[in-house]
């Protein structure tokens, strides 16, 4: 009788944690991540993924190289990324999606290339990854 008290009190206690970890935005497989995926013929010598609220600097992006990071917005958001060449030139592309800060989880990649996007693949959804 005591091992089963003992381990229903264990599983209601990692079931409160697992709650209010999720409800807090701090569960450890909450999130979404926003994969860059070089496919023109520049590189760029600065790469900066925008969300609501944050902003992400992953660095120089070469040709048919990707660029990942785990994003955390402050409430609705769409994905923006700014660009820099190495000759100076810039762009700011919108990437058409939509999530929130929490209960979102999944992967939006984005092809781009040359100044422009050339493809998006969201699979963000509500839930659980």
């Amino acid at each position: 009788m005591k091992t089963r008290l003992a381990v229903l009190a264990i599983v209601v206690l990692l079931g409160t944690l697992a709650f209010v970890t999720r409800s807090c935005g701090i569960w450890p497989f909450n999130g979404v991540v926003v994969a860059i995926n070089n496919v023109g013929s520049i590189d760029y010598e600065s790469c900066v993924v925008n969300v609501t609220g944050r902003s992400y600097d992953l660095g120089t992006l070469p040709v048919d190289a990707t660029l990942t990071t785990n994003v955390s917005p402050t409430g609705e958001t769409h994905v923006e990324l700014d660009l820099t060449e190495y000759d100076g030139s810039q762009h700011h592309l919108v990437v058409d999606c939509y999530f929130e800060r929490r209960g979102y989880s999944g992967t939006i990649t984005v092809d781009l290339g040359d100044g422009k996007i050339h493809g998006v693949a969201n699979d963000v959804g509500i839930g659980f990854p």
